[in-house]
């Protein structure tokens, strides 16, 4: 075998072992530090006392995030999954929370004046007035 052919040989398995790492390595996640912004991915971040205050948050994924005491006053969450999240004390005067997901959500104390709940899914939320939700709550606590 000559030099040439061998190290051809090698940067093969290299190319080989790189693809195969790529393809075994987890889904980047975004950084709790990543901008306010469409899609953004803030799973499990804390985010207590943030103002995201007329931010355009749609699509984002904020499940088992702490926004505990957020001002999130005229904040755009369309479809943006909440499950677990921590909104106890956040204020959500404005919010539009179009189908959204609050599933297994703490809302206690939250100020969700005039905020948009049209087709939330609400399943297990604990409401402001510390309510448990019924299964199959959407758009209303019940």
């Amino acid at each position: 075998m000559t030099s040439r052919s061998v190290l051809n040989s090698a940067i093969g398995l290299a190319g080989a072992a790189l693809a195969l790492l790529i393809v075994m390595m987890p889904e980047a996640r975004a950084a709790c530090s990543d901008p306010a912004g469409m899609d953004v991915d803030w799973q499990a971040c804390d985010l207590k006392q943030a103002d995201l205050s007329y931010k355009i948050l749609s699509g984002a994924n904020l499940i088992e995030a702490d926004l505990s005491g957020a001002t999130l006053e005229g904040v755009v969450l369309i479809r943006v999954n909440l499950s677990g999240a921590n909104l106890s004390g956040a204020n959500l005067f404005y919010a539009d929370l179009r189908d959204a997901v609050l599933d297994g959500a703490d809302l206690t104390g939250a100020t969700l004046d005039d905020a948009d709940l049209t087709g939330t899914s609400l399943s297990g939320t604990i409401w402001t007035d510390g309510k448990v939700c019924a299964e199959g709550s959407v758009g209303a606590c019940e």
